[in-house]
């Protein structure tokens, strides 16, 4: 059921990020997830519930697209005000190095998190303080000072949803 499950996740991803019925990017997806499913399905669905809870695992399924429709919403609005910077003569950036907190306990959780930052464009995760559950990060055009509008506006969301993916009981 696992695999399955992460065979279609991971095809219904690629569908959408390529966005073509060409056979050959059609094929290459289904090998993908195939290979994707086979490998991985025990990390990506590490919170799977028994079937006596399945509510709460359909809830973390539906946290998971949440949390892929925020992301893409996030990245594509960073994208365009970094090639807005890029396109000026002069721009004004005010790059440098923030800290961030994070409530997540989770280890894959603060994984993903790290990597949905530095996959943002103008951001990069240098650093993670496991003792103090801190993001050392460079930010190429810092817009705050106070460190909650900060992780405001480079966390946003996403620190919730991949709270209720990795950590909550599914209840």
């Amino acid at each position: 059921m696992k695999k399955l499950l992460t065979f279609l996740l991971s095809f219904i991803i690629w569908f959408l990020f390529t966005g073509s019925l060409d056979p050959a990017l059609l094929l290459t997806g289904l090998l993908i997830s195939a290979l994707i499913s086979i490998l991985l399905s025990s990390i990506v669905f590490n919170f799977y519930q028994p079937a006596g809870n399945i509510r709460g695992w359909i809830k973390k399924i539906f946290y998971v697209f949440v949390l892929i429709g925020t992301y893409l919403y996030d990245s594509y609005k960073s994208a365009i005000e970094v090639s807005l910077h890029a396109l000026k003569k002069n721009p004004a950036l005010d790059p440098g190095i923030v800290k961030i907190k994070t409530n997540l306990n989770n280890l894959l959780g603060i994984a993903v998190l790290a990597n949905l930052i530095t996959l943002t464009p103008g951001t990069v995760v240098i650093d993670y303080n496991l003792r103090q559950k801190e993001y050392l990060i460079h930010w190429i055009n810092v817009q705050a000072e106070n460190e909650k509008e900060i992780k405001n506006i480079i966390v946003g969301q996403h620190e919730k949803w991949i709270k209720n993916i990795f950590e909550s009981t599914g209840e």
